[in-house]
């Protein structure tokens, strides 16, 4: 659970910070944990990989064009 609200649905100190941030509001919260646990070099790095599509996978349209070749 991300903890971004309360029970009340109103956004807690941790929400705010997550609407602050463009990405995905779990990857933010590792963003944050990070940064409060002093390990957040590490933790960019993970988030990093997590935030990217597969590189080695294509969308059908891409397969279908590279097979029509």
């Amino acid at each position: 659970m991300i903890e971004a609200l309360d029970e009340k649905e109103n956004l807690t100190n941790l929400g705010k910070y997550l609407s602050m941030l463009s990405v995905d509001p779990k990857l933010g919260k590792m963003l944050i944990m990070g940064a409060v646990y002093w390990c957040l070099h590490p933790i960019l790095i993970v988030v990093s990989a997590l935030s990217v599509l597969d590189p080695f996978l294509l969308p059908q349209d891409k397969k279908d064009e590279l097979a029509e070749k």
